[in-house]
């Protein structure tokens, strides 16, 4: 996989998610719709709670959420994608499609390729 500027490095693409190399696939969760006031610090407690993590990105680039304003509303939202260290417990989170974050239910998919769904 490349970045957009060709090299060899990973680039998460919320619009078409697909698994970060560095890890297998099985153990790799998109997640989002996140809405844009939940802390980071939330969120890494909310998922570290369900299983032990590798890995948490969280897209929070201003530049893109301006862009999709448009299409997601004044609520901003921000996406990203987990790691565990266990297949099991993404497994077990993508039987379940979300995860409690504070007030907000966080949707949870495989890394596919698809887009995650808006409902707003």
């Amino acid at each position: 996989l490349t970045n957009k500027h060709g090299k060899g490095k990973y680039w998460f693409k919320s619009g078409c998610p697909t698994p970060d190399p560095r890890w297998p696939a099985i153990q790799q969760l998109m997640i989002g719709p996140i809405p844009g006031d939940v802390e980071y610090s939330t969120l890494r407690a909310a998922f570290l709670s369900k299983g032990h993590t590798i890995h948490l990105f969280i897209q929070n680039n201003q530049a893109w959420l301006e862009k999709n304003q448009e299409k997601f509303g004044k609520k901003q939202v921000k996406f990203g994608y987990v790691v565990y260290t266990d297949s099991a417990v993404a497994e077990r989170l993508l039987s379940a499609g979300h995860v409690l974050v504070g007030h907000a239910r966080v949707a949870v998919k495989e890394m596919d390729g698809q887009p995650a769904q808006f409902v707003n």
